[in-house]
């Protein structure tokens, strides 16, 4: 009787790729810069209001460097995956339409959407949505995502 065990496929190993940082995520970091100082300011004035400046100087230090850590995009079993500080949108890759440059003057880019640390961004539409997106290895994650960016 032969032997009927089944093995598992081996699946492509997930690829991850992580923003690239411009201006947009400059200003917000700044913005975090600004909180430390001022919580810094804070500690160094009176007692009563230490234990506040220093929850503020720890969150203003912690979000720029989760933003950047956190931001990423997978690519593997037929599915990506964009994800950001507290937000993350999973996208079959065989629901993908087109995946262009974006144009700033023709797509508004809604909060919603913007998954991407840059101001090159790329377009990604799916199904009846779309998402920007910034990777800093654009040609691997292009090559990755199986699609070229369409003219």
């Amino acid at each position: 009787m032969a032997d009927e065990r089944t093995f598992p496929t081996t699946a492509a190993p997930e690829q991850i790729f992580r923003s690239a940082v411009g201006w947009p995520a400059c200003g917000q970091i700044l913005l975090c810069a600004w909180t430390a100082a001022l919580s810094v300011l804070l500690l160094t004035g009176s007692w009563p209001y230490g234990a506040f400046a220093a929850v503020l100087l720890v969150v203003a230090v912690a979000t720029p460097v989760w933003l950047l850590v956190g931001t990423t995009y997978r690519i593997g079993d037929g599915n990506l995956v964009v994800s950001t500080l507290y937000r993350r949108r999973r996208i079959a890759l065989a629901d993908i339409t087109a995946v262009k440059r974006w144009p700033h003057w023709q797509y508004p880019v809604r909060s919603s959407e913007d998954f991407a640390l840059c101001s090159t961004r790329i377009l990604i539409c799916y199904a009846d949505s779309r998402v920007f997106v910034s990777p800093r290895d654009e040609r691997g994650f292009l090559a990755a995502l199986g699609r070229p960016i369409a003219s």
